[in-house]
């Protein structure tokens, strides 16, 4: 079996750590324990880390940093938006998938969140097996304790795209907790901690308890868009109008004197938590208005530092306040035992001055290293559930277990075990109701994995519904759609269910706070119920779901249907949505084209078929340039031109210049190289593959998929040629599954005849 290691995936910097026996962090094959989550292309190679960091000023916009705000993310989210003006890099909607993911572009080539992301906890799997000299198989994966289920479920994707088994994904204050409590608290003993946990992107506050090594956890805010790095930009800031005001010019749009300020803002911070002024001085890299090379020199007292920061800090500590107040009616600073400091920014004196003003400092606490301990606390949890352990009769039991497998003996559970590990979700999840309001079934503050699903009654808004859409939304805001969208449920009625008829909404979340299940009921005694098939990320069944949203919304809008039409509308989409339920992706697909067609015989759809051609012809061009570096650049812009003037076509609903364009756009992507033509199959085997339920097989291709595109960048032909090998079987495997389930689909229906 492989070794197993925690993980700390942070906005910028990655750390790993193993426990045999007592907890280390395993440095990376640039002999430093910390890994910068940074990404890049240069000369057709990608490089992670440093070797990332170094090239950065060669290709500042091929080079992709503080991609973990990114995740779970689509492209219209205000956060995302947020990031876009900030970065260099381009972000993007995905040319593949549906409009609530981003893409991030290296190389002209457009990567997900989790695909970048994977390709750091790849690096960390891999110099971990350096320094162990063994294979690295299991990890525990730490996040921010506001990351939403999408978020955790994007990590956790990541992992698998690396070829990690996860174990777990745990939240950043409870790892660096449980780091803490290991060592210092006894088996008798209990403690209320709060962990203030501020990184170089993320700000997180947590209350616990423990006891005897046993950890609950009451209460968690915090701000994902708070940290060091916004310490940095005050700092770039400064500089910036000192420049302005000395030289005249401004240096924003300098990528690379941009980079070099971001460098000095960080050392010039990390030095200010030591020394009381500091120097920055960045000589020879820009020019004044006559041409003439200029030097950057000005020194920054450390006064005026934690004045530029005061509002940021401030922030924080009234977070940690309502973190107190929420995790129990009395609960005052005083009750808390311990305040431990977490993250590289927690060094700054005027934070721990901060902190020492509301709980006194000596609560403050920073005897586990602020940089690693969210790693450490990760690595005893996998360390714990990757062990094997001893029944009292000698039998081997996986770690987890509480009972022998064998014989049914107690095993040993000693302080630190974490078996009765309580973990809250940081967030609301609760359903749309008329009007947009937001009603919340699972409230921030509760336990998870709920052993149970939690139910809360609702009741029908009209008499004589057919159906019943409850879409599932997570958040805060009373208005439920600017939360963020989970999945729709669907629930096809009874005739003549009267107004006002109870109706119950049952969710549950699993181990990792993710969103695991959904069961939608009528209570009248008929008990119809559903429970949706739940799925993240851009499968077929999202875009699905969303296209058929849309086509309903058309038809009520106004579509102009006969009545005849309209009745069969509903009974088509009313088949739609049992399909998607039972997530039979071909009969929904099938009757989705029925839909349009229903709309556009009527006149109430305003995509024609030559638009529908054209517009699908589009898409799958977009999708193909993802693998523009297998075309020769030639090739690549006339394609994009081409691409671009039919969308423009289609913009302009002129049919001569869409069916004009859609020949020369056809012809263009005609005959795509073997290369593509193999990627393309992977990924419809992934899809293939999911609908089975066939995960094992869906993860083994996401993985192999992953490695092939990065061979195939690097021109490394044998390597390509290895993995093609490797993963021909799964493909087979898949093809024969859905042939034997067309194989049988075919007998039913010859049966029924």
């Amino acid at each position: 079996m492989g070794r197993a290691i925690g993980i700390d995936l942070g906005t910028t910097n990655s750390v790993a750590a193993i426990k045999e026996g007592t907890l280390k962090a395993l440095q990376n094959q640039e002999s430093e324990d910390l890994t910068p989550s940074i990404v890049g292309t240069y000369k057709k190679q990608i490089y992670v880390g440093k070797l990332a960091i170094d090239r950065q000023p060669l290709a500042p916009k091929d080079t992709i940093y503080s991609v973990k705000r990114l995740m779970g993310r689509g492209f219209r989210d205000p956060e995302v938006q947020k990031v876009r003006e900030v970065c260099q890099y381009e972000i993007v909607e995905p040319s593949d998938g549906t409009d609530d993911d981003v893409r991030v572009v290296m190389d002209g080539n457009q990567y997900s969140p989790p695909q970048i992301s994977s390709m750091i906890l790849k690096k960390i799997k891999e110099d971990a097996k350096l320094r162990l000299n063994d294979e690295v198989e299991y990890a525990v994966i730490t996040v921010p304790a506001y990351f939403t289920e999408k978020q955790k479920d994007a990590t956790r994707k990541a992992g698998q795209l690396a070829g990690l088994k996860v174990q777990k994904i745990l939240d950043e204050p409870t790892a660096a907790a449980i780091a803490f409590g290991i060592d210092n608290v006894g088996a008798d003993e209990s403690k209320t901690i709060l962990v203030y946990d501020l990184g170089g992107g993320t700000f997180d506050v947590s209350v616990l308890t423990i006891v005897g090594g046993i950890f609950a956890q009451l209460n968690i805010e915090g701000n994902m868009w708070l940290g060091g790095d916004d310490f940095d930009r005050k700092i770039m800031e400064h500089v910036l109008r000192h420049i302005e005001s000395v030289h005249g010019i401004n240096p924003r749009k300098d990528a690379r004197f941009m980079i070099k300020l971001k460098e000095k803002a960080e050392q010039a911070k990390k030095s200010l938590s030591t020394m009381t002024r500091t120097d920055i001085t960045i000589p020879g890299m820009l020019k004044n208005e006559e041409g003439d090379l200029i030097d950057v020199e000005l020194e920054l007292s450390r006064a005026e530092f934690e004045r530029m920061i005061s509002t940021q800090v401030a922030e924080s500590v009234e977070l940690v306040r309502t973190a107190i107040r929420n995790a129990g009616e009395t609960m005052t600073p005083d009750q808390i035992d311990h305040v431990l400091l977490v993250g590289g920014s927690s060094y700054i004196p005027l934070i721990r001055k901060s902190l020492a003003a509301v709980f006194g400092e000596a609560k403050l606490l920073m005897n586990v290293d602020p940089m690693k301990c969210v790693a450490y606390g990760a690595a005893v949890l996998s360390a714990k559930w990757a062990e094997n352990v001893e029944c009292p009769k000698g039998h081997r039991n996986p770690g987890k277990n509480m009972v022998c497998d064998v014989c049914g003996e107690p095993l040993a559970v000693t302080a630190g075990s974490f078996e009765g590990a309580a973990e809250v979700t940081g967030i609301h999840y609760g359903i749309q109701v008329e009007g947009d309001g937001f009603e919340i079934v699972i409230p921030k503050g509760s336990s998870f994995p709920t052993p149970d699903p939690i139910k809360k009654r609702f009741v029908t808004p009209r008499e004589n519904l057919k159906r019943i859409r409850v879409p599932i939304y997570a958040g805060f805001d009373a208005i439920a759609s600017k939360n963020e969208f989970q999945a729709i449920v669907w629930l096809e009625l009874p005739p003549n269910v009267p107004a006002k008829t109870p109706l119950e909404v049952a969710i549950k979340l699993d181990g990792d706070g993710i969103l695991e299940q959904v069961v939608v009921r009528l209570l009248d005694g008929g008990g119809a119920q559903i429970e949706s098939f739940l799925d993240r990320g851009n499968t077929l069944r999202s875009k699905m779901e969303k296209k058929l949203d849309q086509l309903k919304r058309k038809k009520d809008s106004g579509s102009g249907l006969s009545t005849d039409a309209d009745d069969r509308f509903e009974e088509v989409y009313g088949r739609a949505t049992q399909a998607l339920s039972a997530n039979d992706t071909a009969l929904a697909g099938r009757c989705t084209e029925e839909l349009e067609g229903i709309l556009s015989q009527s006149g109430g759809s305003s995509e024609p078929e030559w638009e529908r051609k054209a517009a699908g012809l589009c898409n799958w061009t977009a999708s193909m340039l993802g693998y523009s570096f297998l075309l020769p650049p030639p090739r690549i812009q006339q394609i994009k031109t081409l691409l671009e003037q039919t969308r423009s076509a289609l913009d302009k609903h002129d049919r001569a210049a869409i069916e004009a364009r859609y020949a020369d756009l056809d012809k263009a992507t005609d005959e795509m190289p073997a290369e593509i033509n193999f990627l393309f199959r992977v990924r419809r085997g992934i899809g293939a593959a999911r609908e089975k339920k066939m995960e094992i097989e869906a993860n083994q291709l996401r993985v192999a998929l992953n490695d092939i595109e990065s061979s195939m960048r690097t021109g490394n032909q044998e390597r390509t040629l290895s993995l093609v090998h490797e993963i021909e079987p799964i493909l087979e495997k898949v093809k024969e599954a859905t042939a034997e389930e067309r194989r049988r689909g075919s007998e039913a229906l010859a049966e029924k005849a």
